[in-house]
């Protein structure tokens, strides 16, 4: 077995990394905030940064959520949780980019997510790869209602499940 070691957890990937690291060694996330803690090292090896480049997180590997309210949408995936206000632009660069900067396929500036007073709506911001909502695709310009059981899709890799 081997031996115990401080690591910090990343919260998007859960690769374990040096203590020392401010962003994932694997996926590039900021891990500047976690706190080291005790952990086994792997037994294998940690992959390079080229292999890990060919094989992209995925949000099927872990429980992804949206949780409705009149007054935030709360984005759930393992253990990151993302606050959404009305107006807020979901991104790479803008609300939940320490999160979305793992999924290249999640354009810069992606979606607007509002609160009309009665449901929460979602407008593609003319996105590269697209805006879905149970596999379809929501034009670009065109707002679409997020109701519960949805399946809420920013790119075809990262899919939120509406509770």
């Amino acid at each position: 077995m081997a031996e115990k070691k401080s690591t910090k957890k990343c919260p998007v990937c859960k690769h374990e990394n040096d203590p020392s690291e401010v962003i994932c060694t694997l996926c590039m996330a900021d891990i500047s905030g976690v706190c080291p803690e005790k952990a086994p090292l792997p037994a294998k090896k940690t992959p390079s940064p080229s292999a890990v480049a060919a094989q992209p997180a995925k949000s099927s590997d872990a429980n992804v959520t949206v949780v409705l309210s009149e007054k935030k949408l709360r984005l759930k995936m393992g253990e990151v949780e993302l606050e959404i206000e009305d107006g807020d632009i979901l991104g790479r660069d803008t609300a939940g980019k320490t999160f979305l900067q793992a999924f290249p396929g999640v354009s810069r500036k992606h979606a607007v997510i509002t609160y009309n007073g009665k449901a929460w709506e979602i407008e593609d911001l003319g996105s590269t790869n697209g805006t879905y909502i149970n596999s379809r695709q929501i034009p670009s310009g065109k707002k679409a209602v997020i109701k519960s059981g949805d399946k809420l899709g920013i790119s075809k890799k990262v899919v939120f499940e509406v509770k």
